[in-house]
């Protein structure tokens, strides 16, 4: 085992981390910005009533916060869905 995975290693395992680092919205905003390719568009930029599509093909409209998630609308049938502020949206 070499020095740097000892010292990652044994950060993890100091450290309480969520069952998934998706759970992790900080660590999620800080991996973000090593990401290569095409600006990320997420759900805590776009405005409060902005049409979204998420990468599934539904296409809601940004209602309410709930903490870290929204309370948004889809268009076609006006079912209720909760989104997480991290998610990565398209413009519509």
């Amino acid at each position: 085992m070499h020095i740097q995975e000892y010292k990652i290693q044994s950060a993890i395992t100091i450290n309480i981390t969520p069952a998934t680092f998706l759970s992790d919205n900080h660590l999620i905003s800080v991996l973000r910005k090593y990401d290569k390719g095409d600006e990320i568009i997420t759900l805590d930029a776009i405005p409060t009533g902005a049409t979204f599509k998420l990468n599934n093909g539904l296409c809601l409209v940004k209602e309410a916060r709930l903490r870290t998630w929204y309370l948004c609308k889809e268009v076609s049938t006006g079912r209720k869905f909760r989104v997480k502020g991290n998610a990565e949206v398209s413009a519509v």
